[in-house]
């Protein structure tokens, strides 16, 4: 899976569903304590429930980013080849690294014509307004804990908008889970992305990341 291709299928409306692996999400289920970069916090339930997902061998796009790699890389590729898991995994930094080229417009434009659902905090609710997308909000840095409450709206939107609806999600950590599940109630009849933190500098002008910053400057340039 590259950026090109993504924004191809879209383009075709042809579905499939991607979920990104990170830093955060591989030291969660493999064990520890503490907090991603964004607060979330590690929770006993979440790290299982992640370990579950990746145990079933799904069979949609799964990403890994390169910095889980440099940070743990050792510790994944044992859990992996430890529970007999075998993936091809696409760069998980795909849309981010085409946001710092200046091309995630090709991708605003390629949704233009699907029905989309956004499922994000509510400091994201500019970009699912843009869009004229129902918008299911999470709680930023929490939203596991609603995820029961979070997953029934989002089936019912789902139900509502119908066949070929592209679901994006900015729902950290439990976002993975959330795909699995959707995933299995539906298939590819619905596209699933998840967009990590890539629209925080277009939103809110904040940069979350260290490479967010020379987007913001971008965008101020070009005001």
């Amino acid at each position: 899976m590259t950026y090109e291709e993504m924004c191809v299928m879209l383009l075709k409306c042809e579905n499939f569903s991607m979920a990104r692996y990170g830093d955060g999400e591989f030291a969660c289920l493999l064990g520890d304590s503490g907090k991603n970069c964004d607060g979330a916090e590690y929770f006993t339930d979440l790290a299982e429930a992640l370990r579950t997902v990746l145990r079933s061998k799904p069979t949609y796009y799964l990403g890994m980013q390169p910095l889980a790699q440099n940070r743990m890389g050792g510790r994944i590729n044992k859990w992996l080849s430890d529970e007999g898991i075998d993936v091809d995994w696409f760069n998980a930094d795909i849309i981010h690294d085409a946001s710092i080229a200046g091309k995630l417009g090709e991708l605003i434009q390629a949704l233009h014509d699907r029905k989309v659902i956004c499922v994000m905090p509510q400091h994201l609710k500019p970009f699912a307004d843009r869009l004229k997308a129902p918008h299911i909000v999470v709680p930023d840095h929490i939203a596991w804990k609603f995820y029961r409450t979070s997953y029934t709206d989002l089936i019912e939107q789902i139900a509502y908008t119908g066949k070929d609806t592209v679901v994006l999600y900015c729902a950290g950590l439990a976002t993975e889970v959330m795909i699995h599940h959707v995933w299995n109630d539906y298939g590819d009849t619905v596209t699933q992305i998840d967009l990590g933190s890539v629209l925080e500098p277009y939103v809110t002008g904040l940069p979350t990341r260290r490479y967010h910053k020379q987007i913001i400057d971008r965008i101020r340039e070009q005001a």
